[in-house]
Order: C-alpha cells, then sequence, then structure tokens
C-alpha cells in the first residue's frame, strides 16, 4: 500500500482542482438560474406597468416622474442580464470541458460577482415595480386646459351677435348672459364658438366649463361634468354620498376660481345653488352664459342681458347652402345656381334646415332633381329626405315642451295662416275661445288666458313678435311646417289650400278626414259640389274670388264652430241652409260684398261673434234677428281699410234696441252717424260699458243740431267707457273728450274735423283727485287733424305705453302733455311750422325729443289722385280682374303706384283701429290735406 502515497500526492491537485471547478460551476449555475427567474419576473412586471400606465392616459391622467424614470430604467437593466446570462453559460460551458487553471477560476468567480449584483439590481427594480400595479400609483390627474376647444362647423351671420356677447364679458355689471331663440337657429353653435374663443385668449379666467343640460334636466349629471372639469378626486366625490356634500365640494372648487359656467340647452330655471354655484362667484368676475328655446328662462334666470338669437337673411342663408351644397355641385349646371336660391328661400333663414337640404342636395346635379325639390318642399316638405328626421324631430322638442294639450293645440291652430301671415292677436283668441279650445268662465277671462297662451308660445319661440308691435304675431314657416306636420300624425287633421293649384290637387273628396280646413287665395272662384265633411270644426275661406255657394254646400257640416268668409269681396249670398250650423259660436262676414243676413240666420243660437266690419251692402238686418242670437256675446261692425259702412236707419236705433236685448254681450264695436244715435248711445249705460270700438261719422246735417252749447258740452259724457279700446270721431261739435278718463283701456283716439273741440280732457280733472289713477296707461296713439280750437290734450303725464301723436293742422295746440323725455318708442309726426311753435315746461325737453320728431308728409306722394282718377281707375281695374271696387279702393290702388315707404309707426293704428293686416294706406289719405279732392273712405 505503500505505493499509493506517491500516487495519492500526484491525484490530490488534480482532484481539488475537480473539486473546485465543479463547485464553482454548480454554484455560478444557481446563480444564473436565479438571476433569470428574476430578469423574467422583472419584465411581467415591466408589462403590467406599462398596461396601467397606458390605461391611465386613455383616462386623460398624466404617468408620474417615478414610474417614467422606472420603465426607462427596465430595459437596460434586462440588457445587462440578458449579457450576464449569456456569458454565463459560455463560462459554464468552458468549466465543463477545460481546466481549472487560477486564470479561469478568477473569472469565474468574478463573473459570479457580476452575477450577484445584477441580482441586487433586479431584486430593487422589481421592489420599486409591484408598488406600480395599480393606476393610483403610476399616474395622477392631468392640470386640465382652461377650456377644451370643441370641433364647429363653418358658420355664417353669427360674428355681430358672438362679438357682442364677448363684450359683454368685460362688464362687471353683467353676470348671467342668455340667448334664446327656436330650435336649430344655432345657439349651441354660437355657444360652441364662444367656448373656443377662450382657447387663444382666456382673458385671465382659470377655467371654462361646458355643460349640456337638455329637457331633463339631471342635477347629478351636470355636477359630474362641473367636478371632472374642476378636477375632484375620484375618492373624495365617492365619500361626498349626499347631494347637500358634493354640491358644497364643488361652491368650494368654485370659489377658488375666475370662471366662466357655459350651460347648453335649459329648458328651465336651473339652480345655480344646488349646482354648487357660489353665492359670490360675481364678486370675481365670473360669468354664466346659457342658452334656451324659452324667453321665460332668460326672465326666471334673473339674465342682465338677453340675445334672441335670429334666423339669417337670405344672403346669409344662402352663403350656407352653398358651403353645404358645395361649389363643384352648383358649377355642374347653369340652372343649378338659380333653383338653390329658391331652395334656400324654403329654408326660411333657419340654419340647421339650411344644412340638412344642403347636405341632402350636395349630389344632385340635374336640374330635374333640384326642380322636383323645391316642389316637395313647397308642398310636401315632411317627405323630403331627412327633413322629419333632422329638422321637425328636432323642432318639435319646442313643442313637447309646452305645459298642456291646450297649448299645443293652440300652437296647431296657429299653422291655419298662410306663410309670412300676420296673425291680429284678437282674432286668433277668438277663434280659440270658439272652437272650444279656450274653456271660458267669461269672455274677458278666457282673452286674458288666450294672451298668456301667446306669451306662452312666444317665449317658446314658436310664435314671433311682428316688429314692435304688439297686437300681430306671426309664425315661422318652418315651424308651420312643424305645426302641419304634427297635425297630420293626429287625428285632428289640418288642411291648408293656400293656392287654387293646391285646392285642385287635392280635391274635395280628401275633405271628410279634415277637422280644421283653410282656403285662400284670389284663383279661387267656386267650389263645384257640396264637399262631406262631418268631423269639420273650423272652417276658413278668405281672400278668394267666391261669388256664393251652393245650397247644399253645408249640409255635412253640422259639426262646424267657426266659419270665415271674411275678405271675400265677391261673396254677394249665403245659403239659407248655413243656419242649420247650429252649434257655430263664430261667424265673421267683415269685407264681403253680402246685401243681407238671413232670417233664418236667427236660429244660430249658440253662435257667440259677429263680425260684419267693412260690408258695405249690407243695409239693413231683418228686425229680430240679432235679438234671436241669445248666446251671442261680441258684435261688430265699423269701417275696415278696404271698405266704408253705409248708413241706414237700422244701424243707429233697431240695432242698438236688439243688442240692448241681449242679456250674454259683452263687447260691440259700431258706428253712429247721426245725433240721434249718440244720444241713444248715450242714454244706454250697458252699451257704452260693453263698446270696445267707437267710430263717430257726424254729417253736416248733424252738426246743426249740435250747436246747442249745452248738447255739445255732454254729448259724450260718461264714466261707463270701461271697455273702450279705439275712438274715432269725426264732424262732431263737441267741446271736450273729458269722459275718456274713465276709459283706462284706451290705446287709440283719432278726432278729425270737430271745429268747437277746445281740450281733450280738461286739466281740471287730468291734474287733480278727479282723475283715475290709471287714466291713460295703455294709451299708444293719439291722432288730430282739423282741429282749430284744440289748445290741450290733457295735464301733463306719464304716458307709459304712448307710441305716436299725428298732429296735423291743429294751430292752436302749443303744447305735448309730457313729462318725460325717456320712451325711445316714441313717435311724433307734424308739419314743421307747428314743431318749431311748440311750447316746452323745460328747454331741454324739445332737445331731447328732436329725434322722435318727423315731418308729417315727408313719406306721401306729391299729389293725391282726385275724384276722377280715382273713378276711372275703378272702371278700369274692374275691367281687368272683375274685382268690386269701390272709389277708396280705386284710390289704395293708384296709391300704390307711388310706392309709398311709410314708416313702421304709420301703421299702427290703422292695424288696430281697421283689422287688417296690409300696409296703411287709409291713415295716408286720412291725413293728406294738400289736395281736397283726395278721395275719402268716409
Amino acid at each position: 500500500m505503500d505505493f499509493l502515497g506517491p500516487i495519492m500526492e500526484i491525484l490530490r491537485p488534480l482532484w481539488n482542482c475537480t473539486s473546485n471547478r465543479i463547485a464553482i460551476i454548480c454554484d455560478l449555475q444557481e446563480k444564473l438560474n436565479s438571476l433569470r427567474r428574476k430578469r423574467d419576473k422583472l419584465e411581467e412586471i415591466s408589462k403590467d406597468v406599462k398596461s396601467e400606465v397606458e390605461r391611465a392616459e386613455q383616462q386623460h391622467r398624466k404617468r408620474t416622474n417615478q414610474v417614467q424614470g422606472w420603465l426607462k430604467r427596465v430595459p437596460s437593466q434586462l440588457d445587462k442580464v440578458d449579457n450576464i446570462l449569456q456569458r454565463g453559460e459560455q463560462e459554464i460551458e468552458k468549466k465543463c470541458f477545460g481546466t481549472c487553471c487560477p486564470r479561469n477560476c478568477y473569472s469565474s468567480y468574478r463573473l459570479g460577482k457580476e452575477v450577484l449584483e445584477e441580482t441586487k439590481a433586479v431584486k430593487r427594480l422589481l421592489r420599486k415595480g409591484k408598488k406600480f400595479e395599480s393606476s393610483d400609483d403610476v399616474s395622477v390627474n392631468v392640470p386640465p386646459l382652461p377650456v377644451d376647444e370643441i370641433p364647429v362647423d363653418k358658420t355664417v351671420g353669427m360674428d355681430s351677435i358672438l362679438d357682442e356677447v364677448w363684450r359683454c364679458l368685460d362688464d362687471r355689471k353683467v353676470r348671467i348672459i342668455g340667448m334664446y331663440g327656436t330650435g336649430g337657429v344655432g345657439k349651441t353653435t354660437l355657444l360652441q364658438k364662444l367656448n373656443n374663443k377662450f382657447v387663444d385668449n382666456t382673458r385671465d379666467f382659470d377655467v371654462v366649463i361646458w355643460v349640456t343640460v337638455s329637457q331633463d334636466v339631471n342635477l347629478n349629471g351636470i355636477q359630474e361634468v362641473i367636478r371632472h372639469k374642476l378636477q375632484i378626486p375620484d375618492g373624495t366625490w365617492e365619500t361626498k354620498t349626499e347631494e347637500h356634500s358634493r354640491t358644497t365640494e364643488i361652491c368650494r372648487c368654485l370659489s377658488e376660481k375666475k370662471f366662466v359656467l357655459l350651460l347648453d340647452d335649459l329648458w328651465q330655471k336651473l339652480d345655480l345653488r344646488r349646482v354648487g354655484v357660489p353665492p359670490t362667484y360675481h364678486q370675481n368676475e365670473s360669468k354664466i352664459v346659457f342658452t334656451t328655446r324659452s324667453k321665460a328662462v332668460c326672465v326666471k334666470m334673473h339674465t342682465d342681458v338677453k340675445f334672441e338669437v335670429k334666423c339669417l337673411s337670405f344672403e346669409e342663408s344662402f352663403e350656407l347652402f352653398r358651403q353645404c351644397v358645395t361649389e363643384d355641385v352648383l358649377n355642374s349646371h347653369h340652372q343649378i345656381p338659380e333653383l338653390a336660391k329658391t331652395v334656400a328661400k324654403e329654408c326660411k333663414g333657419l340654419p340647421l334646415a339650411l344644412i340638412t337640404i344642403g347636405s341632402a342636395m350636395s349630389e344632385r346635379r340635374t336640374p330635374e332633381e333640384w326642380q322636383y325639390a323645391i316642389s316637395t318642399l313647397q308642398s310636401r316638405p315632411s317627405e323630403f329626405m331627412d327633413v322629419e328626421n333632422r329638422v321637425l324631430r328636432v323642432l318639435r322638442f319646442s313643442y313637447d315642451g309646452l305645459s298642456d294639450d291646450k297649448q299645443k293645440n293652440c300652437f296647431l291652430y296657429c299653422s291655419m295662416f298662410p306663410e309670412d301671415h300676420m296673425i291680429r292677436k284678437d282674432e286668433l283668441i277668438e277663434l280659440w275661445i270658439a272652437e272650444g279650445i279656450l274653456h271660458d268662465h267669461g269672455l274677458e277671462d278666457a282673452r286674458k288666458a288666450g294672451e298668456y297662451i301667446i306669451g306662452s308660445l312666444k317665449n317658446a319661440c314658436l310664435l314671433e313678435e311682428v316688429g314692435d308691435s304688439n297686437d300681430y304675431v306671426k309664425m315661422h314657416d318652418v315651424l308651420r311646417d312643424l305645426a302641419l306636420w304634427l297635425a297630420s300624425l293626429k287625428e285632428n287633421k289640418i288642411f291648408v289650400f293656400e293656392n287654387r293649384e293646391s285646392f285642385i290637387k287635392h280635391g274635395i273628396a280628401a275633405w271628410k278626414e279634415a277637422v280644421r280646413m283653410s282656403i285662400w287665395g284670389r284663383g279661387i272662384k267656386l267650389f263645384p259640389e257640396a264637399p262631406s265633411c262631418p268631423r269639420l270644426q273650423t272652417f276658413l275661406v278668405r281672400e278668394t274670388k267666391v261669388r256664393t255657394f251652393s245650397s247644399s254646400f253645408f249640409q255635412s257640416m253640422h259639426a262646424v264652430k267657426v266659419l270665415n268668409l271674411s275678405k271675400n269681396l265677391f261673396l254677394k249670398t249665403l245659403p239659407p241652409r248655413m243656419s242649420e250650423l247650429t252649434d257655430m259660436q263664430y261667424l265673421n262676414l267683415s269685407d264681403t260684398d253680402i246685401d243681407e243676413l238671413p232670417i233664418v240666420a236667427g236660429s244660430l243660437t249658440k253662435l257667440r261673434f259677429l263680425l260684419l266690419d267693412g260690408t258695405t251692402k249690407l243695409e239693413a238686418i231683418s228686425e229680430g234677428v240679432i235679438s234671436s242670437l241669445s248666446s251671442l256675446q261680441v258684435f261688430s261692425r265699423v269701417p275696415t281699410r278696404h271698405r266704408a259702412v253705409p248708413f241706414h236707419s237700422f244701424w243707429n236705433t233697431t240695432l242698438f234696441q236688439e243688442l240692448e236685448c241681449l242679456e250674454e254681450i259683452e263687447e260691440i264695436s259700431v258706428t253712429l252717424f247721426t245725433i240721434d244715435a249718440v244720444f241713444q248711445f248715450k242714454s244706454s249705460p250697458k252699451l257704452q260699458s260693453c263698446v270696445k270700438r267707437l267710430v263717430i261719422l257726424c254729417g253736416k246735417k248733424e252738426e246743426e243740431e249740435l250747436r246747442s252749447p249745452s248738447i255739445s258740452s255732454s254729448v259724450l259724457s260718461s264714466d261707463r267707457f270701461d271697455n273702450l279700446h279705439d275712438l274715432y270721431i269725426r264732424n262732431c261739435l263737441i267741446k271736450d273728450l273729458t269722459c275718456l278718463r274713465y276709459a283706462t283701456r284706451l290705446r287709440f283716439v283719432l278726432a278729425e274735423n270737430c271745429p268747437l273741440l277746445v281740450e281733450i280732457i280738461a286739466n281740471e280733472f287730468s291734474s287733480s283727485s278727479k282723475a283715475p289713477a290709471n287714466m291713460f296707461k295703455n294709451l299708444k296713439q293719439l291722432n288730430f287733424r282739423d282741429l282749430p280750437l284744440l289748445k290741450s290734450i290733457c295735464g301733463a303725464m306719464g304716458f307709459p305705453s304712448l307710441e305716436t301723436i299725428y298732429v296735423a293742422n291743429c294751430p292752436s295746440l302749443r303744447k305735448l302733455p309730457l313729462v318725460t323725455t325717456k320712451n325711445n318708442r316714441l313717435s311724433i309726426f307734424g308739419h314743421q311750422a307747428w314743431w318749431d311753435k311748440l311750447e316746452w315746461e323745460h328747454p331741454d325737453i324739445k332737445q331731447h325729443l328732436a329725434s322722435n320728431f318727423h315731418l308729417l308728409y315727408s313719406h306721401m306722394p306729391q299729389t293725391a289722385p282726385n275724384s276722377e282718377k280715382c273713378e276711372a281707375k275703378k272702371d278700369e281695374v274692374a275691367d281687368d280682374s272683375d274685382e268690386p271696387l269701390d272709389t277708396y279702393d280705386a284710390w289704395t290702388f293708384l296709391y300704390d303706384q307711388h310706392e309709398p315707404s311709410y314708416t313702421y309707426e304709420a301703421t299702427k293704428f290703422e292695424r288696430a283701429f281697421f283689422p287688417s293686416p296690409s300696409p296703411s294706406y287709409y291713415l295716408g289719405s286720412l291725413l293728406t290735406d294738400e289736395n281736397p279732392n283726395a278721395c275719402r273712405i268716409m
């Protein structure tokens, strides 16, 4: 065994070397495996953190600086680890097949040390990465921009109102701004453009907040939008479970900022306190701007400034339409530009309609397609491509927003009048009453209810005012299309024929479905057969050339409550069977040529309204007919713009006696032709308390009867004119009109050729305790002509509603009873010489009123046509058109050739006193004194 010693001495170094190599290899392999596992774990966590970051950024959050640095370090670390792992595998491979020299052992030792260091580095990244496994740790809220830009299409015609709103933001006194207008008119677009103006110029506002409110107000939704813009953290918000606490949190955040709150589409008052708007928001000049379809919302929101967003002018309309259609299409055929103008006109300036229809026509390149579009828009607009879905259904929200079915029915009723028609409010309300839409407890209450509904429709932008007149309204044509479309979806079918073509096209056979029907147009001359209309309740036939109706025409109309045949200048006779319309409550025969009211009309015992204004051929009514109308509440027969009313003893004696017998009579409008009629009227307190419009036209013979001072001073003295609205008096020798001090509803006064008239209201009654507190509060217009002794209108008063004063040939009138110059609506018409001689209580008043004064004849023709010319023109026009013209009609025709440009004020008296929406010629002839032979209506 001794020989083993030397052998062992030889083998021991070899074994030690092999043993060390095996240990080194095994230790290195384990360390490399551990590093590889940690490396893979780090890569997995890195991918998870990246996903969390991306998810957070999609929610408009920003990655933290720590996670950003960690994500940058991970790839570098992974590269280092991959390099070490590769080198480690190579080292192990060498150890397995190589020798264990000291150099190799040192290399392995150094590599193992690197592995340990990188393992520690990976561990550190792993520990940090595990903290980034939730979005709350990898991201923070992004500091919001002051305003979020909103994409807006090209617009036309909004710059002026946008600039006005923008300027209001500089006014410290302006806190709340409202913009109102009908649906589709561009309110939202306007608010969007206002929002985007802040992108380039924040004007020192910290934040601009946009909120869409809509019809069904969702307070939680509004607060959610605001808190996101204010970046109130989710955790903080979720702990505020009660409405009050969330309101308080928003209020706290807004109190620290100067903000603009843009509220789009308000349908009702929004309680800003419940939203969280601090009550002191205006102290740091914060602003609130909103849009609404209702003018009433502007009032309820206590706006400091409100703007009406109106439809576009035609030039603006066509420019917007061009943008939608594109120049390429407009240039595709030489006829299309003119056809395109016609299509654009049918949109009536409503941007929504222009955009919708313009887009629909953007691929139509033949004249035939455009002609078909025009025909469809004019006759069946709801059937045009996208009009129903994109226009009418949007506008319908305004209709659906009305408070009750009564208002909705009243809105639909307005569609019975033609496009652009000026609808007289009194007439409209009477129609509503007669058909039963307004269930009244008395005529006055019903009228008030009607006024309230008209106000509601105007506030909802479903009806429009006419200029600054409070007597007329009109309906935008697109809204009229909406009303007709809505009516077609209901059982209450409305048929409207505006011309002969539409009348013939539909035919009488279709009438059986109608509940309401109106027929207009001078091309319509006759009804060829008796229609079947068992459901018809309202029947309007106006401004046609119909001369008569067949005897059986009304036989199937037993449900009719309203029959309006006014302004049919050729209509001469009425069928006797019309008296079978026993449910009829409203009959209007004004401006017709009827020569008698059939005696059987006395059977219309439910009739409440009988209107006979301007019936020139109706000399009398059979005795007993009027007194048989036991339900009659309103009777009217006064001159109109078109026609005078002839004198007959019936109108001054029998009529008053029969009206006196009616228990239900509440309103009358009558003409007094004789002094006997004046005294008979004066002796009836009932008729005086009922009179609404009073015309007194005493002739020369009657003047002689009035010479007695005792008569002339008291002929109209009464304290019962509490319903009098309008007075026209001519050729009467009264000395004053002091009785008018009791006419608190008085709107218009016209006195002409009353040579003894010295004062309107004696000073002792207008400036003392004898004057009613509300005297003349409703007075709108004073008209005086040929009153040589008139010295005084009344004592100095406020006249809160006065709009116009006309004075012609009243040389003694040297003072006007004006105590204020603040009425910018007041216009004064007269001769320059008269104006220069006026005396004023204060020197400054005349200077302040200088811009209110207008020369009376500045818009009149140089020479008024004389009677011979009128008669000649009458014959010429009659031969040409078969139209029954009197001298005044002929004068009107001639006067029209002068193309007078009356100011709007020159029409107000005529429109109210002589109910006609046409331009005023009557007032022109009345006030023209250059030519004594000028034709006169009276």
